[in-house]
C-alpha cells in the first residue's frame, strides 16, 4: 500500500495500537511501502505502531503537513520497527512536511540487516517551520536517521539519539536548522551539513564508542554557527570547508579526539589546539 491507510484532515487520532506482522522465511513478502497515517493539520498522539517484519521494504508511522493557522502534532507516540532484511525505504519512518510539531515521541529502529544507503533518512524533514523536541531515538539503519531537505525554520532541539549505521545522524541539505541541547551517541558520523545549509549548531553533547569519522562536517558553501557544543571520542572533531572563513565556530570542547581536533578550509585562524590550561 501506498500513502494513507489512514488520512485525516483537522482530526485527532489518539491511544490506539496498531500492529502488523510478517514473519514468514521469504525475503520478498513485506507489508508494503509508504506511510501508515497522513495527518493534515491534524493531532496524532499517544499510538503505539509496531512493526515486525522480514520484508525488504519498510511502512512508515506518519507523514504530515499543516498550515501556519493550523498545525499538525505528533505528540507521545511509540513507534517500534523490528525487520530482518532493509534494502528499500523510499519514503522515511517518519515524513514532517511543515507546520508540524513532533514531540516526545519514543522511536527504536532495529534492522537487522540494511544495504539502505538512500537519501531520505529515518526521520525525513522538509518544508517550513517543523519543531522536533524531546523525542528518544534509536537507529540502526544503513541511513541518516534525521534528513532536513529544503526545509526552513526547523528547530531540532532536546532529542536523545543513538545511531549505529548510516552516513550521519543528522544530515542537513539547503536547510536552515537550530540543532541545540541534543545529547547524540554515535557509530557514525555526528552531524554533517552541506548544500548551502546555515543555522546554529549548540550546545549538543555529541559521543562517538568507536571513533566514528567526524562530530560535525561541515561542506558545500554552508556557513552555520557552531558553538558551545561537547565532542568527544570521534576520529576527527570539526571540519568545515567554505572559500570563506567561518568566525562562528567557537567555545567548542572537544575531547578524546584521535586525529585534528579542528580541519578545513574554513576554520579560522585562531583556531586550534589549547595550549594552557588553568587548575
Amino acid at each position: 500500500s501506498n500513502d494513507g491507510l489512514i488520512e485525516t484532515y483537522q482530526s485527532e487520532i489518539r491511544g490506539n495500537t496498531y500492529t502488523i506482522s510478517l514473519n514468514t522465511n521469504c525475503c520478498n513478502n513485506y507489508p508494503g511501502s509508504g506511510l501508515f497515517i497522513e495527518a493534515n493539520a491534524s493531532i496524532i498522539a499517544d499510538n503505539t505502531y509496531s512493526i515486525t517484519s522480514r520484508g525488504v521494504e519498510s511502512s512508515g508511522f506518519v507523514r504530515t503537513n499543516g498550515t501556519e493557522d493550523h498545525r499538525s502534532v505528533v505528540h507521545n507516540n511509540t513507534i517500534l520497527v523490528s525487520q530482518v532484511y532493509m534494502t528499500n525505504n523510499n519514503y522515511g519512518y517518519i515524513r514532517l512536511e511543515g507546520y508540524t510539531d513532533f514531540t516526545s515521541n519514543t522511536i527504536d529502529i532495529d534492522i537487522y540487516y540494511s544495504t539502505n544507503y538512500d537519501n531520505y533518512g529515518t526521520i525525513y524533514i522538509t518544508g517550513d517551520d517543523n519543531t522536533i523536541s524531546d523525542n528518544s531515538i534509536v537507529n540502526s539503519e544503513n541511513t541518516s536517521t534525521v534528513y532536513f531537505t529544503n526545509a526552513t525554520n526547523q528547530v531540532f532541539t532536546n532529542n536523545e539519539i543513538y545511531s549505529k549505521r548510516g552516513s550521519s545522524v543528522i544530515r542537513t541539505s539547503n536547510s536552515e536548522v537550530l540543532i541545540s541541547h541534543n545529547l547524540i551517541e554515535s557509530e557514525v558520523r555526528a552531524i554533517e551539513m552541506n548544500s548551502q545549509s546555515g543555522g546554529e549548531v549548540s550546545n549538543n553533547t555529541i559521543i562517538s564508542p568507536n571513533f566514528a569519522d567526524y562530530g560535525i562536517h561541515i561542506s558545500n558553501l554552508t556557513m552555520p554557527v557552531v558553538e558551545n557544543n561537547i565532542i568527544e571520542g570521534f576520529t576527527n572533531g570539526i571540519y568545515a570547508e567554505n572559500d570563506l572563513q567561518n568566525q562562528f565556530i567557537q567555545n567548542n570542547n572537544l575531547w578524546n579526539i584521535s586525529g585534528e581536533l579542528f580541519s578545513g578550509t574554513a576554520m579560522p585562524q585562531l583556531i586550534g589546539q589549547m595550549i594552557d590550561m588553568n587548575n
